[in-house]
């Protein structure tokens, strides 16, 4: 009895470890989108100045 649940625990351990990779591995590429749509945003906010300006100029 006491090696089955034994044999259990160390299977949900492993999924357990399998689950948090997996989670950490996401987090990881949530922050590079969160990182590349900043930087979209940033160059969004430059051409939207420079085209004022070329408005301005004409």
């Amino acid at each position: 009895m006491t090696d089955k649940i034994e044999a259990r625990l160390k299977k949900i351990e492993k999924t357990n470890l399998q689950l948090m990779t997996e989670n950490f591995e996401i987090s990881n590429k949530i922050k590079v989108i969160g990182k590349s749509l900043f930087e979209i945003i940033d160059n969004i906010s430059i051409l939207d100045k420079q085209i004022k300006e070329l408005k301005a100029k004409c």
